[in-house]
């Protein structure tokens, strides 16, 4: 059993420091997950390791002041929730941290493939919206975000939609490179129509008239002429 235990001890100890786990991150047979269960129950006991909540532990790093354990933060947490459902943090407080709302929510948002009902993590309320990239890459999540917020531009806290639309074009389409205009054109076609149409209408402001155009001739004609009529916001 000692040396059972220092197996799972030799685990743990390469765990960061700050760093939230499950038992599933140990390597183990499940025939002894009632007594990794134990060894863990009796670190919490020990104040070697903080149990967040049901099969969640938290490996925390002492204060360098002699204060204790520091807090799991809440970069922590949410990295914890994406590593579990998928996907990227969007939403309001992404929004607020692009410039584009000075409204700071109380909800957290996670893009994901699959979302499920609002809940509770410790102190975090979480909220899903749907991502329309079943997986994606660290390198995407700046683009996604700049599209989930076309997306939800109608409904972004205190400001309007043509608000927006030009903080979007001021602040990222007008200082586009090519890499980033293949990007998010190639991104963009994973999005419903009204946010191809609206992706081309920014690039067709900010000077990309071509790759505008392949842009909107990925809509089909019908609700390509329904969104010119109604949906393109004021580009002045």
């Amino acid at each position: 059993m000692e040396s059972f235990r220092k197996k799972i001890q030799n685990q743990i100890d390469k765990i960061p420091e700050g760093r939230i786990f499950t038992v599933k991150n140990l390597d183990f047979d499940v025939s002894k997950t009632a007594n990794v269960n134990a060894y863990l129950y009796e670190l919490v006991k020990k104040n070697k390791l903080k149990r967040i909540k049901k099969g969640a532990y938290y490996r925390f790093e002492l204060s360098k002041l002699g204060l204790g354990p520091k807090p799991v933060y809440q970069e922590e947490k949410i990295r914890y929730i994406i590593s579990k459902i998928g996907g990227y943090q969007s939403g309001y407080y992404i929004y607020n941290l692009m410039g584009l709302t000075e409204q700071v929510p109380a909800v957290i948002t996670i893009a994901t493939p699959n979302p499920v009902r609002e809940f509770k993590f410790v102190n975090l309320r979480i909220n899903c919206i749907k991502a329309y990239k079943e997986s994606v890459t660290s390198g995407e999540i700046e683009y996604l975000r700049i599209l989930d917020a076309i997306r939800q531009m109608n409904h972004i806290p205190g400001r309007t939609s043509s608000d927006i639309y030009q903080d979007l074009k001021k602040k990222y389409f007008m200082k586009y490179k090519d890499k980033d205009i293949r990007m998010i054109v190639k991104l963009a076609g994973f999005y419903p129509p009204k946010v191809r149409m609206t992706t081309a209408s920014l690039l067709q402001d900010t000077g990309h008239i071509e790759t505008s155009k392949d842009l909107k001739e990925s809509v089909n004609p019908i609700t390509r002429n329904k969104y010119l009529k109604r949906e393109i916001y004021e580009t002045t």
